[in-house]
């Protein structure tokens, strides 16, 4: 069973925070939080955004920690 990294439960907490109560967020609001262009946003995390809904903050915190 793999290990989670060490910066995943603050990632999470960090990005629990700035959104609270939401469970996925979308490419805007992920791009305002990493304050990059949308763009760019949606180029890195390609594989993960769901079309029209956006990526779970699990999902972010796993791909940023």
């Amino acid at each position: 069973m793999p290990r989670e990294k060490e910066a995943y439960r603050d990632t999470l907490e960090l990005i629990a925070t700035a959104f609270p109560g939401k469970t996925m967020l979308t490419a805007t609001e992920v791009a305002q939080f990493w304050g990059k262009d949308v763009r760019t946003v949606r180029k890195v995390l390609k594989d993960d955004l769901v079309k029209h809904v956006g990526i779970s903050i699990v999902k972010l915190a796993r791909r940023m920690s």
